[in-house]
């Protein structure tokens, strides 16, 4: 077999092996969704994974230039560029997964304040039930209405009082425990998650350093990717601001941190004082309807004191 037929198989087989891994990756990688920590993750392992298909397709076609130097000299620096592009691609990965981890621990945490909020309003609504009720029938109904804690018919020969008492430290346990449940962003359910992403990280770091090596112009007979690296032209900055950039970034970051961190505490603060006016009205609401009970038990007392009055004078004439 003659060498430029050799040379001509060998670049039609990794420009297969290039289209190929277009292909792999326009099916896994649709829909997109860019910002989703989920999206970035599976498509960087996807990437990472077929990495050694495009590998092999730029090795093939570097390989047939050396079998015939001359022969498809065009497509040998087209694929240079492509491999120049893809190193770059495969650096990307790097800080689109520390977005996606970051991400991925703001959308935990937003998650774990809306469910503790929920639990906070639904324990204060049990509680305010729990009190309020008069009779053991009306707090099973109302536990029954709240999908509180079950009351069986057993439990009618228990004192209200007590009763009360029973079911109140039942839900303060139960609110107590929802926290410790919670998936945080340092639990180790979440290890596996960290492992690949250090596993996508190292191999994308070797996918670049691959490619960067393949990158090789030959008709300057330079690296394309270190000069993209030295200049910086195909982002259309210099290093010193994309430097200047990437510490905005950082900063921006830090004071949205902490601007969040500043509105969740005053959250906090609002849910604490209108947790403790809905027990400051409960216990309004208590002693007014004490306060009614007793004067209306002074009410028929004195008016059972009044007929007696009335009777003895009867007597008396």
């Amino acid at each position: 077999m003659e060498a430029k037929q050799l040379a001509k198989i060998l670049s039609r087989l990794g420009l297969v092996f290039l289209a190929l891994f277009a292909v792999l990756m326009a099916v896994d990688s649709l829909p997109l969704k860019l910002l989703e920590p989920d999206w970035i993750l599976n498509t960087s392992a996807t990437l990472v994974n077929l990495v050694t298909i495009p590998l092999v397709g730029v090795v093939l076609i570097h390989l047939s230039g050396y079998f015939s130097p001359s022969t498809h000299l065009q497509l040998h620096r087209r694929v240079a560029r492509l491999a120049a592009l893809l190193s770059l691609l495969f650096l990307l990965i790097l800080p689109m997964l520390g977005l996606a981890v970051v991400r991925n621990a703001r959308n935990l945490d937003a998650a774990n304040q809306r469910t503790l909020q929920a639990i906070s309003k639904k324990g204060s609504d049990l509680r305010q039930a729990v009190q309020s009720a008069s009779s053991f029938t009306e707090l099973k109904m109302q536990m029954q209405r709240l999908n509180g804690p079950q009351i069986g018919t057993e439990a009618q020969s228990i004192p209200l009082p007590e009763l009360k008492k029973q079911l109140l430290q039942i839900l303060g346990r139960a609110e107590a425990a929802v926290p410790t449940q919670m998936i945080q962003a340092n639990s180790p359910s979440l290890l596996p998650v960290y492992k690949r992403v250090f596993r996508t990280s190292l191999l994308s770091l070797v996918g670049a350093i691959g490619f960067g090596l393949l990158a090789w112009d030959p008709v300057k007979k330079q690296n394309i990717f270190l000069e993209y690296v030295k200049s910086f032209k195909l982002f259309g900055a210099s290093p010193g601001s994309l430097r200047g950039s990437l510490v905005k970034t950082f900063n921006d970051y830090q004071e949205r941190r902490k601007r969040d961190s500043d509105v969740a505490g005053a959250r906090d603060s609002s849910v604490r004082r209108e947790r403790e006016l809905r027990k400051l009205k409960a216990q309004q609401e208590r002693d007014q309807k004490r306060n009614m009970q007793e004067r209306r038990k002074q009410g028929q007392r004195m008016k059972r004191q009044a007929e007696q009055r009335d009777k003895r004078k009867d007597w008396g004439r």
